[in-house]
């Protein structure tokens, strides 16, 4: 998610794109080309792949972090060490944070076991050609009655009105298709 990291980040580009522009050594046109790499990172998210947008993106954003520094030798100096600490923190985290207990917090390692009251989906092939009622509209999505117990269904092949009389035509897993009748 967000949160505190993109807070983070948010005010500590404010804080060096504002200094900057405030101190006199910056113009807009830098903030502007970090925020069009920032789009079009967003766009590369909403795209499946790796292609054009993301690759623009990232050139971009680092033409606008230069750009905001007064000399060039320091933006690429600085950038370059913060690539550098940026990719030695991931290979510390990734090499020692998978024992620490901090992560042992975020991770599900608890075993599903019935016996431990973990109750799996039914299997629902029992309900294979049977009949029932609608209890709501089925839009593709609802509820039906088959004898005196409800279920969830799908509808397998257009809406179906409250009350209808349905039949079971498909079961997957958990999924109950139905069709009017």
């Amino acid at each position: 998610g967000f949160g505190v990291g993109g807070i983070a980040s948010i005010i500590a580009f404010g804080l060096y794109f504002g200094g900057n522009i405030l101190a006199g050594n910056s113009n807009w046109i830098s903030l502007t080309f970090f925020v069009i790499g920032l789009m079009l990172i967003v766009i590369e998210g909403m795209v499946p792949g790796f292609g054009l947008p993301g690759i623009s993106g990232i050139i971009f954003i680092v033409i606008g972090i230069i750009m905001a520094m007064n000399n060039l030798r320091l933006a690429v100096l600085s950038l370059s060490i913060a690539i550098i600490l940026t990719t030695i923190a991931t290979i510390i985290f990734v090499k020692l944070g998978c024992r620490s207990k901090i992560f042992n917090n975020v991770i599900l390692s608890n075993k599903l076991l019935k016996d431990k009251g973990y109750i799996p989906s039914k299997d629902m092939e029992h309900l294979l050609g049977e009949e029932g009622i609608a209890l709501s509209e089925l839009r593709p999505a609802g509820f039906i009655e088959i004898g005196n117990n409800k279920y969830d269904a799908l509808s397998d092949g257009g809406f179906i009105v409250r009350n209808d009389k349905i039949k079971v035509v498909k079961v997957e897993g958990s999924k109950i298709f139905v069709r009017r009748i």
